[in-house]
């Protein structure tokens, strides 16, 4: 991992279809600088996208 300047954390998010998307920055979960702004609860869809 490269060496960062700010303190921040990481972030792991566990969606729908076996999807998991991680951001390392310094925000967190409803700010604008945020880069997944996903709703707390997601519906699972009947049919998922291959992969």
């Amino acid at each position: 991992m490269a060496p960062y300047t700010e303190l921040g954390g990481i972030d792991g998010h566990f969606l729908p279809c076996d999807q998991v998307a991680v951001s390392a920055v310094a925000a967190t979960p409803g700010q604008s600088s945020y880069p997944f702004n996903y709703p707390s609860k997601m519906e699972v869809p009947s049919v998922c996208p291959a992969p």
